[in-house]
């Protein structure tokens, strides 16, 4: 694995990862959801290596190692940075694989008329429509605005992460952790602030719901906790509904990958 840093603009870097097989041209590039990091894919990411694909994970801005700027937190400007890091940086049109509120940027790409990407692959995510659940953005904003635990102390932080998910493989775990920084005394200090993630949580809200006779590409999408009911399902669209948790993918490494491989093998993403 090797880290990697792409200049979106002067004051503005985008980190993540990196697993790349000299001779395969299939590229999967990973975008995580709201308030995570890339390397909560990395128990994915090392399974699909294993299976000879290349990938490329992201932090997206205020995430993970990247630039955190004062503004930006939109689901337009998330896209355009994603469009700029492939249209800038990478040789192949790769296949987009994003989680939760990534999955819904995924979309966004997916549904464009020169789509920048060879197909979309949708974890728990892609079609969330917050309007469905809330009236106003007010309730919204009071019921998932996230708790602020930066007042626990790393092995209580570890210990909350572990008692919450006691089936996540140990790498998974670390991915959660590292969404937090980590002070020498232990402390800690979430990476996006809340107020970030309401600005970003508010953007979500005010998305318009997603429609699956707008792709431009062919698009998987992999539900756990989400169950969509969609009636009519387009040619070059299909669903497979799991047993898990939201971050699946972080869950259930091996059987999430095994989906995708045989998805690609068959031929659903041309």
């Amino acid at each position: 694995m090797e880290i990697i840093n792409f200049e979106i603009t002067k004051n503005i870097s985008i980190k993540g990862f990196s697993l790349i097989h000299s001779r395969n041209d299939q590229l999967l590039f990973f975008v995580h959801g709201l308030a995570s990091n890339s390397t909560l894919f990395l128990p994915l990411a090392n399974k699909l290596f294993e299976l000879g694909y290349s990938s490329i994970g992201i932090d997206l801005r205020g995430h993970g190692n990247s630039s955190k700027p004062s503004s930006g937190y939109t689901l337009e400007t998330f896209s355009k940075d994603i469009s700029s890091i492939i249209t800038e940086y990478l040789k192949v049109k790769p296949i987009f694989i994003g989680q939760s509120m990534g999955a819904n940027l995924g979309v966004m790409l997916a549904k464009e008329k020169k789509p920048l990407i060879k197909g979309c692959i949708c974890i728990d995510g892609g079609f969330i429509n917050l309007k469905d659940k809330f009236a106003n953005w007010k309730q919204c904003e009071k019921q998932l605005t996230p708790p602020n635990l930066d007042h626990l102390q790393l092995p209580q932080l570890k210990e909350l992460i572990e008692i919450n998910h006691s089936d996540w493989p140990k790498l998974s775990i670390q991915g959660t952790l590292n969404n937090w920084k980590i002070f020498n005394n232990l402390k800690i200090k979430k990476k996006l602030s809340i107020k970030k993630h309401l600005l970003l949580l508010k953007s979500l809200w005010e998305q318009k719901p997603n429609n699956l006779n707008q792709l431009n590409v062919s698009t998987l999408l992999i539900n756990s906790t989400m169950k969509p009911n969609f009636e009519n399902f387009p040619s070059h669209t299909k669903m497979i509904n799991l047993e898990g948790d939201h971050d699946i993918h972080a869950q259930k490494p091996n059987l999430t990958s095994k989906i995708i491989n045989d998805e690609i093998s068959k031929g659903f993403f041309r």
